[in-house]
């Protein structure tokens, strides 16, 4: 199993610089572990981060459906790759926010 999600690792490090050199205007959302959590998201806030700054947390699916829109709106985040998580101990902060 080890060796099947490194492998799955590579092809998405592939992928990612596929797209970095493919010219267009891209943005890579990395989630920490999702979860299913439901309850209570608008109390949670996002940590953002550059590529490999998180090894731990989690976050909610539809956290990270919102994070993917709003980088949409968001030019700051155009070239990035962007780690992120949540917590309630986190500030809530938008991603422009977090980009500036």
């Amino acid at each position: 199993v080890a060796v099947i999600f490194g492998l799955i690792l590579i092809w998405k490090r592939m992928g990612e610089q596929h797209l970095q050199r493919g010219g267009l205007d891209w943005t890579v959302i990395h989630p920490g572990g999702l979860s299913e959590r439901e309850r209570d998201l608008d109390s949670e806030g996002i940590r953002w981060s550059g590529p490999d700054e998180q090894d731990r947390d989690s976050i909610p699916r539809r956290l990270v459906a919102r994070c993917c829109v709003e980088a949409l709106s968001v030019p700051a985040s155009i070239g990035r790759i962007l780690e992120i998580t949540s917590s309630t101990d986190h500030p809530a902060m938008t991603m422009q926010e977090a980009l500036a």
